[in-house]
């Protein structure tokens, strides 16, 4: 805008001279037309030289968007990943939980070494175990501080995103805490009421008391069973929300035409 002004006033500089001659010329009629005709040049250059101005402004903040959205993109691919973990583990958690409680587990299934005290293998910890999925948002709180004058193209980023880091992520992280908590429950009601746990939890051992425990003791059904209602559903939650940034990733990668 500055080298604009700059040349409206050269320009200024040269139509007063114009001016001056007219009026001592006392041409008044033609002098008339001629401010007239100046004020609506200088008009038009101002405008032009403001969407010069606007127009870059627009292309500076299209370029600050598209790099907040590479690096939502690159959160999400990190977020999918631990999910995937997550999953993984998760998966084989509540094939193990089905079994315990159908019946389908033995005393050689909670020993890895058949001895009067055994190591353990990791049935025994099956409800003092539970996995946080921890969503990296750094690049969507960027981008929510940053929507003035949002590029009309990616507004239709702005609402999925809004689902995915709010409302999806404040239910994922409820049931992060619920888990966390029936745990420690757990963990509180054997630490106790059960002589074997410090064999279970600081040595890695188990006895045939404990084995006992799990495998006919059906208050540990109930907690399995309490335990395996919170889970599922944060098991469903971190399902839908990798299945979500997944949809998210690819769309900001075809909004972005970035192919990534």
């Amino acid at each position: 805008i500055i080298l604009q002004l700059t040349n409206q006033s050269g320009m200024i500089k040269f139509f007063r001279k114009i001016r001056q001659q007219l009026l001592s010329e006392n041409r008044f009629t033609k002098y008339l037309i001629y401010a007239i005709g100046e004020i609506v040049l200088v008009v038009i250059g101002i405008l032009i030289a403001l969407q010069i101005n606007n127009n870059n402004q627009a292309k500076k903040r299209e370029i600050e968007v598209r790099e907040i959205l590479s690096q939502i993109q690159e959160e999400l691919a990190i977020n999918v990943q631990n999910a995937d973990k997550i999953l993984l583990s998760y998966c084989k958690k509540d094939s193990l939980i089905y079994a315990v409680l159908n019946d389908k587990i033995n005393k050689s299934d909670y020993k890895v070494l058949d001895n009067n005290m055994t190591e353990v293998t990791e049935l025994a910890y099956l409800i003092l175990d539970y996995d946080e999925l921890v969503i990296i948002d750094n690049g969507y709180l960027g981008l929510i501080k940053n929507t003035g004058n949002f590029p009309v193209r990616f507004k239709p980023l702005l609402e999925p995103l809004k689902q995915l880091y709010e409302n999806d992520k404040k239910w994922l992280y409820d049931y992060n805490g619920l888990i966390k908590e029936n745990v420690f429950e757990n963990e509180n009601y054997w630490k106790y009421n059960k002589q074997w746990y410090s064999n279970l939890y600081f040595q890695m051992k188990i006895d045939e008391e404990a084995i006992d425990f799990f495998l006919s003791d059906p208050f540990y059904k109930n907690q399995v069973t309490s335990y395996s209602e919170i889970f599922r559903v944060h098991l469903g939650l971190i399902a839908g929300f990798r299945i979500k940034a997944k949809n998210m990733f690819n769309t900001i990668t075809t909004i972005l035409g970035n192919g990534r």
